[in-house]
């Protein structure tokens, strides 16, 4: 590919004519050195000429093609007493220079081109206003550099050591103008007469470079930019070798922050602790360099007070769940919001000592011995456990439970009494038994003992009555050898040929809940409307909330648990929402219809809390998942 090489200048008002003879030794009044190193030294009869001799060096070493933008001025193109003018003597040093560095092959007169700084090219007349004049500059290096040479390959050298009082403030837009196009500065200097220096300010630039790169970084967590600022080429090239220390640090803090971020994007909930340790103990390093002798780093770590409010860290060195999630919120990734709410709100959720009473996820997966269980420990331990066992481990209201424990208690005593007595059958002792004609005589008795141990202060009638018309079901229609003799049906669960007493327990914990039901009930409507709701998670969700508030002894903790509880569930269907999007339409029609209904009774039980506006909008979904952040967590 071809490369061109842009030298931008402004062209002073004091030239003099130069040969372009590079200095000799003994030249010392004339002699500019390259930062002060002997190596480099160049002569300049006027400030301008030394830089100028310096970049077109460097641009010829570098490019195929050397072109000059000059900025001017009206003063600058007028003849002086000589008959030329400062721009005239400026574009014939150029081809002296050019011709003493060996760059004529790159460079002649037909490269240079002026750009008219505060007049008219056609008229001559003098622009006024300040905003047409720095707008007419920008146009014009926009047609010299950038729509020149479409497939070229291009670089800039700025030369900053004449022009006017806003030059600076002009040329900082131009030089992020023209990276905006992919074009890289390699050189900016102006020259020092006092010391009779070519300085490099390389280094000041890039400190705009750094800030932007933070704030990208910032809104989007994206590390593209700091990266590229942080490359050793990068930083060496702007101050030296000598004070780019510390970059191995700050090279392993941009890969801890970039898999922290890939993880959030993708949702990869599974390693993002593992991040998030790793990036807190980098933060840490890097957090303390604020005099390290690379003034980028120490730079970058004085701009770590930024970071740390983009990222909600608030004096915490810590980066939290919650916090994570407003980060996402504020950067509108709402999907990721969702997930991360779902999946590691629990974890906070878990710190109350009131939910651990309830369900400890940590200690259930020790007691079981699943360490691969901790991939979803505390999303699925709250979602499932504390829903379906809260209201069996808190203080009930007058003792009373609802349909839904009373169900599964009894299925917990009957499986109970069912397993103590196929136990007993198998014991070598008593195979010569015929003992399931003794367990109609036993199950009063037995499940009266287990109705104690698990209710130990329940005086309601629903379990015992239930249990009185299994007993009653086994006496009647089972033989004294245990085996079926009459056929019977409840709930349309028919009963009949070759089938023992332990079978038909067997059979009533199997079909759990509707022969349960059936016993404790007999009220077949009831029963649809119960499956119906049973049948659906989110409804079945809702129902256990509204037990809890309806059974329990209510206090602030509860209240707070089930208003987590309802914001949970809030947040799981709209997360159920958007993962269905794409499915087939009369997969995403069954769905909605039923997400819709949950949430409108949600809505409805919610008292304020969650408001009838549960739209599947951007804007509804952000504003609930903020005020889900707010909830206190029971004490």
């Amino acid at each position: 590919m071809n490369r061109v090489a842009y030298i931008i200048t402004f062209v002073g008002d004091k030239q003099k004519t130069n040969d372009g003879c590079l200095a000799p030794d003994t030249d010392t009044e004339n002699i500019y050195t390259v930062n002060g190193h002997e190596s480099e030294r160049y002569k300049g009869l006027s400030t301008g000429d030394a830089p100028m001799q310096y970049l077109m060096q460097k641009a010829g070493q570098e490019a195929e093609r050397l072109s000059v933008i000059a900025i001017v001025s009206n003063k600058v193109c007028q003849k002086n007493t000589a008959g030329s003018s400062m721009y005239e003597i400026f574009r014939d040093n150029l081809d002296n220079f050019a011709r003493v560095l060996g760059i004529t092959d790159k460079y002649d007169q037909t490269s240079i081109f002026p750009v008219f700084y505060d007049f008219d090219e056609s008229t001559g007349d003098l622009i006024t206003n300040t905003n047409v004049r720095t707008n007419n500059i920008i146009n014009q290096i926009y047609r010299f550099v950038i729509t020149a040479s479409p497939d070229a390959e291009k670089s800039v050298f700025i030369d900053f050591t004449s022009g006017f009082r806003d030059a600076s403030y002009l040329m900082t837009s131009v030089i992020q103008f023209l990276k905006v196009y992919g074009i890289h500065l390699k050189k900016i200097v102006y020259s020092n007469f006092n010391d009779r220096k070519i300085c490099s300010i390389l280094h000041i630039t890039a400190i705009t470079d750094l800030i932007q790169a933070v704030n990208a970084f910032g809104l989007t967590g994206n590390v593209k930019q700091l990266r590229e600022f942080f490359d050793d080429s990068y930083i060496i090239d702007k101050i030296g070798k000598e004070n780019s220390g510390g970059l191995a640090d700050m090279k392993k803090l941009l890969d801890s922050f970039d898999r922290f971020f890939g993880c959030i994007i993708i949702n990869n909930v599974n390693d993002i602790d593992d991040c998030k340790r790793e990036i807190e103990k980098d933060m840490n390093r890097i957090r303390d360099s604020e005099n390290s002798p690379n003034m980028y780093i120490a730079m970058f770590a004085r701009l770590f007070g930024i970071i740390k409010k983009q990222f909600f860290l608030d004096g915490s060195e810590e980066i939290s769940y919650p916090n994570m999630i407003r980060w996402c919120l504020n950067h509108d990734l709402i999907n990721q919001a969702l997930t991360l709410y779902v999946e590691k709100m629990p974890e906070e959720y878990f710190k109350s000592s009131l939910i651990r009473s309830i369900y400890d996820p940590a200690a259930a997966a020790k007691e079981t011995d699943t360490p691969s269980y901790g991939k979803s420990l505390y999303a699925d331990g709250f979602y499932s456990e504390i829903y379906d066992t809260a209201i069996n481990r808190i203080k009930l209201k007058d003792n009373a439970i609802p349909l839904t424990l009373e169900m599964r208690i009894l299925r917990e005593i009957i499986k109970e009494f069912k397993d103590q007595e196929e136990e007993e059958i198998k014991r070598p002792e008593n195979s010569h038994k015929r003992l399931p004609k003794v367990i109609k005589w036993r199950f009063q008795k037995r499940t009266s003992d287990l109705r104690w141990k698990k209710l130990p202060e329940y005086t309601g009638e629903g379990i015992p009555l239930a249990l009185q018309r299994i007993s009653t079901a086994l006496i009647k229609n089972f033989d004294n050898e245990g085996w079926l003799r009459s056929e019977f049906n409840c709930y349309d669960e028919y009963f009949t040929g070759q089938i023992s007493a332990l079978d038909f327990l067997n059979r009533v914990v199997t079909v759990y809940p509707k022969i349960i039901h059936y016993y404790l009930r007999k009220n077949s409507d009831e029963y649809e409307e119960l499956k119906f709701r049973i049948k659906n998670t989110y409804l079945k969700k809702i129902d256990v909330i509204s037990d809890l508030f309806s059974c329990a002894v209510i206090n602030d903790s509860i209240i707070r648990l089930g208003n987590i509880m309802k914001y949970y569930l809030y947040v799981k269907i709209m997360r159920n929402r958007i993962s269905h999007a794409q499915d087939d339409t009369q997969t995403r029609n069954r769905e909605l219809k039923v997400q819709e209904e949950a949430l409108a009774e949600l809505s409805r039980d919610s008292y304020g809390l969650i408001p009838l506006d549960t739209a599947f909008d951007f804007e509804t979904i952000k504003r609930m998942l903020l005020k889900g952040l707010e909830l206190p967590i029971p004490d």
